[in-house]
């Protein structure tokens, strides 16, 4: 029985408030029941391992969950950071209550691009935060690298000067393939539900264990018919107009979002880096409708989508099917023209090998012009006396890549035995570290950016939260 003093405690306050979303949302929302896939977790069942992540809100644990459905499976465990307890009622009850709205959502979402969601706290959420030190919790799949880091690592390329001319193109158009496409899907997935994500960022993307790239941090999303009017989430970087200026949150403010982040895949450039100041980014970019320049994109297509992502008309904006659709299109531009380097290097292997040929058989003729004494001797397809232009490193048909970049080895290499010289040395210098695979689950990454606008927040209800 909860005696008086734990009826006013900020342990009560929070896990009543998230009960009350709970019960709300169930009779509310309009999404199919999943849970019977959701594992019911105890405390005592999981084993931390290392932390993965830690924020204002939540810290981020890589696990062991010792049950039968899920000991064999890699997992994160997500819970409140206790110091959010004494910082103010107010964030415990409006953390505990996003930490609830993510178990809502997720355990009733199903998508490739989605995080995963494996269990929950096995307790009575009612009754959370009293029962348990550390309260309630989410068991979600473990992801491997997050965006901002993945991002980083091509910055730091391209300021090696790695990434410059036509390969820098053919990598802009590597990641819309690996990276874009797979978060616009995702977020079809959500619309197509009645679902507003508001807060789509970099932080908020990650890949899991297949390179997939998946939405996770779920706090903030809502189904559309639940949102109150003025109601105000996200990341002031990448937050739409109409979302920080009160005007109701609809699909139009994720599309900006977006944008934005599309923007920063493509070019690899902070958005708004050189506002320093949160009232000079409000004044140039919501009020004047400052963008970043699209000159870096020669993509015609994706300069049209990304100008109108971000279109200070939320009315002006596409929806977000239109979105994949597009990108679809230039995922399949790329297919086409590494399916077009791979017919050209075989075309070029084989004109090296008939001169190849040709050469040993002048040689067993006798001709001394060549300097051969046997036909061991005879210059090998991959030696660089007979490179082609389309061999070249500046291209991506001799790149390697390591998994940490989204693919083990770019696809042109299985076309043929290149030297093991060249592998190496071009492995040497284009292979990440794996060091820096360290992931995060955490919505705060520890990439951290050069300066931080923060989050502007209204909560988006307020409930009685005396005891019933």
């Amino acid at each position: 029985m909860t005696s008086n003093c734990d009826s006013v405690s900020p342990r009560y306050r929070a896990s009543h408030a998230a009960y009350q979303i709970s019960d709300s949302f169930s009779q509310e929302t309009k999404l199919p029941d999943l849970k019977e896939s959701i594992q019911s977790v105890r405390w005592e069942n999981i084993r931390q391992q290392s932390l993965l992540g830690k924020g204002a809100f939540s810290e981020v644990y890589r696990v062991q969950i010792d049950t039968p459905e899920l000991i064999d499976t890699e997992c994160a465990l997500k819970y409140l950071n206790p110091k959010i307890r004494n910082i103010s009622e107010g964030d415990f009850d409006l953390a505990a209550i996003d930490l609830a709205t993510e178990a809502n959502l997720l355990s009733r979402l199903n998508h490739d691009n989605i995080i995963d969601l494996y269990g929950i706290y096995g307790g009575e959420l009612k009754s959370s935060y009293i029962d348990s030190e550390r309260g309630y919790f989410l068991v979600l799949d473990l992801l491997h690298d997050t965006l901002p880091k993945r991002l980083e690592r091509y910055r730091a390329k391209e300021r090696r000067g790695i990434l410059s001319g036509s390969l820098f193109n053919s990598k802009m158009l590597e990641r819309i393939d690996n990276i874009a496409l797979g978060v616009s899907k995702g977020m079809e997935y959500l619309h197509n539900n009645g679902v507003i994500f508001m807060d789509l960022k970099p932080d908020n993307v990650g890949f899991n264990r297949n390179g997939k790239p998946v939405i996770f941090d779920f706090g903030f999303a809502r189904e559309v018919h639940t949102i109150e009017r003025d109601e105000i989430a996200g990341t002031l970087r990448y937050m739409s107009p109409d979302m920080a200026l009160g005007q109701d949150p609809l699909f139009p403010s994720d599309v900006y979002s977006f944008g934005i982040l599309l923007f920063e895949i493509c070019t690899l450039k902070k958005p708004f880096k050189q506002f320093k100041e949160r009232s000079e980014f409000i004044q140039q970019v919501f009020s004047d409708n400052y963008r970043p320049s699209l000159s870096k994109i020669p993509s015609k297509q994706l300069k049209g989508l990304i100008s109108s992502s971000w279109n200070p008309d939320h009315k002006k904006r596409p929806n977000i099917a239109s979105v994949v659709k597009i990108l679809r299109v230039e995922a399949a531009l790329r297919e086409t023209r590494v399916s077009e380097r791979k017919t050209s290097l075989q075309r070029s292997i084989s004109s090296v090998e008939t001169l190849n040929r040709t050469l040993v058989r002048r040689n067993k003729m006798g001709s001394g012009n060549f300097g051969w004494k046997s036909s061991s001797d005879s210059i090998h397809p991959n030696s660089t006396l007979f490179t082609n232009p389309s061999f070249s490193t500046e291209t991506s048909s001799l790149t390697k890549y390591s998994s940490s970049e989204g693919c083990a080895v770019v696809s042109d290499l299985s076309l043929v035995e290149m030297s093991k010289a060249c592998a190496n040395k071009t492995s040497a210098s284009s292979c990440a570290s794996s060091s820096d695979l360290t992931a995060s689950n955490s919505s705060h990454s520890v990439v951290k950016s050069e300066f931080s606008l923060g989050r502007l927040r209204k909560p988006f209800r307020r409930f009685s939260l005396s005891k019933s």
